[in-house]
């Protein structure tokens, strides 16, 4: 059976993840934990980056007491060895969940099956059951980057877009303020002679019509400069992908 398993048409060049159930402190988070497994095992599967492997596949290609055995085996480094030799997964998530009075605390952690050791672990304390799943979802990324790094192109990409669009809204805006206001000046000046015949109408039209065009101008202007100074911030002060947060 494991042979065929192994024989099935995954893609040869994603890396393979074990996505394993979380443990419970107590009997009644039992199916908050089975849910937290199948959204890390979804959430990694959907980022096409990945191959993931569930519960329900360890059950077929180990046999259940033999998946059991397994997941209770005090010799880590070894049971992992079996696990990657047998689903050709060289890294598996496990994880706890954990309720201490009102707070239910989540940790999980990424193991390389080859040697067992740990590559990353993360946790979160929660105050209510229900932002487990953002929880999960903000630890996601950083198991993905630790298995597959992006490229550092690929991670400066975002804050650089932001600071070019900003860039762009300051020389926009301000370029349409500048020659606006410089345009208006004229119109103001004690010098300047209307052509003959102008309605009054159509003067304050035209001096309101710039006073407006000059705001709109400034604005897309401080806009853009927010947006500018935020991208070099995040380019330069942001952390990596792969940071790891534990609270």
């Amino acid at each position: 059976m494991l042979t065929c398993f192994g024989e099935r048409s995954w893609a040869a060049d994603k890396p393979r993840i074990a996505v394993l159930t979380v443990a419970t402190s107590d009997p009644k988070l039992a199916s908050l934990g089975d849910s937290v497994a199948e959204q890390v095992m979804t959430e990694l599967g959907e980022s096409g980056r990945f191959e993931t492997i569930g519960s329900s596949d360890l059950a077929t290609l180990l046999g259940l007491e033999r998946q059991k055995a397994l997941m209770n085996c005090k010799d880590e480094s070894g049971c992992m060895a079996e696990l990657s030799a047998s689903l050709g997964a060289p890294w598996v998530v496990t994880g706890k969940l954990t309720r201490a009075g009102r707070v239910t605390r989540l940790d999980l952690k990424l193991i390389h099956t080859t040697d067992g050791q740990v590559a990353w672990r993360g946790g979160r304390e929660l105050a209510d059951e229900s932002d487990i799943f953002g929880a999960v979802r903000s630890m996601v990324p950083s198991i993905a980057q630790t298995i597959d790094p992006v490229a550092p192109s690929q991670v400066r990409a975002a804050p650089l877009v932001l600071s070019g669009a900003g860039l762009l809204g300051v020389l926009v805006g301000g370029g349409l303020s500048f020659f606006t206001w410089n345009d208006a000046r004229q119109y103001a000046a004690p010098g300047y002679r209307w052509p003959a015949g102008t309605p009054v109408d159509s003067v304050l039209a035209r001096q309101q019509s710039a006073n407006t065009t000059i705001t709109i101008g400034l604005s897309v202007a401080a806009v853009g400069g927010a947006a500018l100074i935020s991208g070099l911030l995040w380019y330069f002060l942001g952390k990596p992908a792969h940071a790891e947060v534990t609270r």
